[in-house]
């Protein structure tokens, strides 16, 4: 029963989008009307610019940390680990799936990352510096997610974590793949935005 109250309380927090309150301070509208279609902090930060995109980054991060402190530190220490990773798992659910959005969130990045860094910092920089690579050089940020969501569960498994944890991250990454599917359609269609971050970087841009 205490991990279905640590996903719960994880579900709750990651139900509060704040890109939508962002999208409001910036655009005086939410992500539902007139806002970006997405309410993450990519589309955020391509809409308004990185100052945006940082204050969604560190909502969307401090959410997935009050849940998992909330669980792992005060109410139930005793399933150690476990409670980070049902709260954690929560939060990234609440985040894609919130029911004030009627299920249609975000896609899970960042706090998927609050969720790793959680777990152990070396899952975290592992995935994600790997993930970050590969947006680098596809020049397509779903790449990078993909990557991501592949990774995650690999590197809990090989870092030991318990099967029970390696199956929420697993399962974690099959929400965050399901939420790019449609970017994954535009990059084999050609529809998607190729950001070319290396020709930017090379030719100083």
């Amino acid at each position: 029963m205490e991990r279905i109250y640590c996903f719960l309380i994880g579900y709750v927090c990651g139900c509060f989008l704040t890109a939508e309150f962002v999208s409001k301070r910036y655009a005086g509208h939410g992500v539902q009307n007139g806002g970006p279609d997405n309410p993450g902090m990519a589309s955020i930060t391509i809409k308004f610019g990185i100052k945006a995109g940082l204050l969604v980054l560190a909502g969307d991060c401090l959410k997935t940390f009050l849940a998992i402190g909330i669980c792992s530190l005060w109410l139930f220490k005793e399933l150690g680990s476990l409670a980070v990773s049902y709260a954690g798992f929560g939060a990234v659910f609440g985040h894609c799936f919130p029911v004030s959005r009627h299920f249609h969130g975000g896609k899970g990045i960042a706090v998927t990352g609050a969720y790793s860094l959680s777990l152990s910092p070396l899952i975290w920089l592992i995935t994600y510096v790997l993930g970050g690579v590969a947006a680098l050089i596809s020049g397509y940020l779903a790449i990078g997610s993909a990557v991501i969501a592949v990774l995650f569960p690999i590197t809990t498994f090989l870092f030991g974590l318990t099967a029970e944890e390696v199956i929420l991250t697993a399962i974690t990454g099959v929400v965050i793949l399901a939420r790019h599917r449609k970017n994954f359609r535009l990059i084999h269609f050609g529809g998607e935005r190729n950001f070319h971050f290396l020709k930017r970087i090379f030719r100083g841009k």
